[in-house]
């Protein structure tokens, strides 16, 4: 497996969204790229941002 393929995979086992359109559609674009960018965020450093 690649490291993009295994980025990919773990993006899908954290975040439902990309991969159940059933039950976890994202109803926006924004708020999906938005929802990967915090677990992106918190997959690196453990906590989430703070917010202001």
């Amino acid at each position: 497996m690649t490291r993009v393929e295994g980025e990919n995979c773990r993006l899908r086992h954290y975040l439902g969204r990309l991969h159940r359109k059933t039950l976890c559609d994202s109803k926006s674009t924004e708020m999906l790229y938005k929802s990967i960018r915090l677990l992106i965020y918190y997959l690196k450093h453990g906590q989430l941002p703070p917010f202001s």
